[in-house]
């Protein structure tokens, strides 16, 4: 009885690229703790080493009495809110409200004045006794407790927004610090500072979370190991790390991660490659198969092999379903003279052809099959 010969089979194997992309990778190794004012680049991101991060700070501003009353009609302005003293609250007639926001009552003496003031911009004491009926929170400013004939008043919040907060003041017996119209020393936290642990490990550790952008929120993370507005590197990765040593792989796989930056300035630490992350991609790995999904015998295979870019070798094998190698073909490099390669060899559905390649391929290439 004849055997049953496989049906023809001429195709092209394509390379699978996006399954042979191998990630680019560094190592950081310290000998010691890092010192505060190093610095490291990943990607396009410069950390900064630090013994303490930067904390954020609210703006102020000081109102100062010379222990004389305002006059009625005298005026302080805080942020958006303008504030008058008068002798006498707006009243109310009837039932019916007529009252006028943001009127301070002039007290018993000037101090007394200014903590109404105060009052009526953190929205406490009474109103409509300390300060008029229908005014509200100042929402951008609190004030201090008067204090040696001052409050101090202060951002709500932290940061170099608090620095265009206005202050303004029309009264012969209240001054502002300072000769701006703002409040002043408001400090923003700087991102990705990294703050230097109790040990080399500990410091590689939150260098570690810095880069993720993790931290438990208690202990670790923003504000904690690394300052506030510090996020996640999008070029890279931390992974694995133990008491001397930090590795980094790119996030994005294949022949990009190649141009990730990486370099340091620091004491006591070396890194890995030479100013970038140093990984090898599309390696060995990069393949292309075909599946059979008939039954017989092939007798004859050749495989053309095209001009790859950057590849050195192709090889051209045949397994069963169960990966295990039933022969290796031989294939030319050349789109034309290709030699026969005659087999006799039995075939059932799901073995299959597997050709990889030896260094990076296109997307466009591939492999010419013939089965006979």
């Amino acid at each position: 009885m004849r055997p049953q010969n496989i049906t023809p089979i001429d195709v092209q194997i394509p390379f699978d690229l996006a399954s042979a992309l191998v990630k680019a990778v560094g190592r950081m190794t310290v000998s010691g703790q890092p010192t505060a004012a190093d610095t490291f680049v990943l990607g396009s991101i410069e950390y900064t080493l630090v013994s303490e991060l930067t904390a954020a700070v609210a703006a102020t501003a000081t109102l100062t009495s010379d222990e004389t009353q305002p006059d009625a009609g005298d005026t302080v302005t805080v942020g958006d809110q303008t504030y008058t003293f008068v002798t006498a609250l707006t009243a109310v007639y009837g039932g019916v409200r007529s009252y006028i926001p943001n009127e301070v009552l002039i007290g018993a003496d000037a101090d007394e004045t200014l903590e109404n003031l105060v009052a009526a911009i953190n929205n406490d004491g009474v109103a409509g006794t300390n300060y008029s009926l229908g005014t509200e929170l100042n929402p951008l400013v609190s004030a201090a407790a008067v204090s040696a004939h001052a409050t101090v008043m202060t951002a709500r919040s932290t940061g170099t927004d608090g620095n265009a907060i206005a202050k303004a003041e029309d009264s012969d017996h209240l001054d502002w610090d300072g000769s701006g119209a703002v409040f002043t020393g408001g400090v923003d936290t700087v991102a990705n500072e990294i703050l230097i642990g109790g040990s080399a490990a500990v410091t590689l550790d939150n260098i570690k979370d810095a880069v993720n952008g993790t931290g438990d929120g208690e202990t670790t993370g923003a504000g904690f190991t690394y300052s506030v507005g510090t996020v996640a590197n999008t070029q890279a990765t931390a992974t694995t790390n133990a008491a001397t040593t930090q590795d980094f792989e790119a996030v994005t796989a294949g022949t990009p991660g190649n141009a990730v930056v990486f370099t340091e300035d620091m004491g006591n630490t070396t890194i890995s490659g030479s100013g970038t992350l140093g990984g090898t991609t599309l390696g060995a790995s990069t393949k292309g198969k075909y599946t059979f999904t008939d039954r017989g015998t092939a007798h004859r295979f050749v495989t053309t092999i095209g001009d790859l870019v950057g590849t050195g070798t192709v090889a051209v094998a045949l397994y069963n379903e169960d990966d295990v190698l039933i022969k290796t073909l031989q294939a030319t490099q050349a789109q034309s003279g290709a030699a026969d390669t005659a087999y006799e060899v039995e075939i059932s559905p799901g073995d299959y052809i597997l050709c990889t390649a030896s260094a990076v391929v296109a997307s466009t290439d591939y492999v010419h099959l013939s089965v006979r």
